[in-house]
C-alpha cells in the first residue's frame, strides 16, 4: 500500500482563487485530498498539511481544518513593513505592506522530514 501525504500552500491557494475567481475559495479540501489519493488504487492518505498565515480572511478555513481528521494546519507570520515616506500606523493598511514569513520554510522542512 502506497502512503500519501499532501502539502498545500494555503496562502497561495487562497490568493490565487481571489485573483482568478474574484471570490473566496469554495473548495472542500477534505474531498480534494481524497480525490487526489484515490486517483490510483492502493493508496492510503496519511495526512494533509495546510500552510498559511494567520490573517483574518483565512480564520474560517483555519478553524474548520483544525478539526478535520488527518489535517494539520501550520501557520507562518504576517509581518508589517512601513511604507517609505509614511508614518507607520498598524491600524491603517495604507501606511504599510505585509510580507509572509515562515510558511515556505515550514512547508519545505516538513516535506524533507516526511520523506526520510
Amino acid at each position: 500500500m502506497e502512503r500519501v501525504m499532501i502539502f498545500i500552500d494555503g496562502n497561495n491557494f487562497y490568493h490565487t482563487c481571489r485573483h482568478y475567481l474574484n471570490q473566496n475559495p469554495k473548495v472542500d479540501l477534505e474531498k480534494l485530498a481524497h480525490l487526489l489519493v484515490n486517483k490510483r488504487p492502493g493508496r492510503h492518505l496519511m495526512r494533509t498539511y495546510f500552510y498559511t498565515v494567520d490573517e483574518p480572511q483565512q480564520q474560517g478555513i483555519i478553524t474548520a481544518l483544525k478539526y478535520k481528521p488527518r489535517f494539520m494546519v501550520v501557520t507562518g507570520k504576517l509581518v508589517k513593513h512601513p511604507i517609505s515616506g509614511h508614518t507607520f500606523d498598524p491600524t491603517d493598511a495604507s501606511t504599510y505592506f505585509t510580507e509572509e514569513k515562515g510558511t515556505d520554510v515550514n512547508l519545505t522542512t516538513d516535506m524533507i522530514v516526511a520523506r526520510t
